[in-house]
């Protein structure tokens, strides 16, 4: 953009200041500065979930899941104890979130198991 400007200006230089806001920054926006800090962060969470259509029906059941997933994490709970109450919460199948079937053996991988090790410790 900057060349473009001033190849057809024939300016010396061009200053470009990019102040768009992304809506992905837009979440929570009609919340009140002094709502605590779980409340904020479970909307914030409820927004950036609504915007997946697949999801949208469940934003707030799946942001309380996610804040009771950390809590359970930052409690020291065992992977694999935040990995069932997912399971339980989400009763889905692949591609049809809410959808109930029965609990699948790949649910649980040991390589998700070690994912969520891994972002657990840092």
């Amino acid at each position: 953009m900057r060349d473009e400007s001033r190849s057809l200006t024939g300016a010396l230089h061009v200053m470009i200041r990019n102040q768009s806001v992304p809506v992905e920054y837009a979440v929570a926006a009609d919340m009140e500065l002094q709502a605590p800090r779980r409340e904020r962060e479970r909307r914030i969470l409820e927004d950036l979930i609504f915007r997946d259509n697949r999801f949208k029906a469940r934003a707030k059941e799946f942001a309380d899941l996610v804040m009771e997933s950390k809590r359970l994490a930052l409690a020291n709970e065992s992977p694999a104890r935040i990995v069932e109450l997912i399971e339980q919460k989400l009763d889905w199948t692949g591609d049809n979130p809410g959808v109930k079937s029965e609990p699948t053996e790949s649910a649980a991988t040991p390589d998700a198991l070690s994912a969520i090790e891994r972002n657990a410790s840092h």
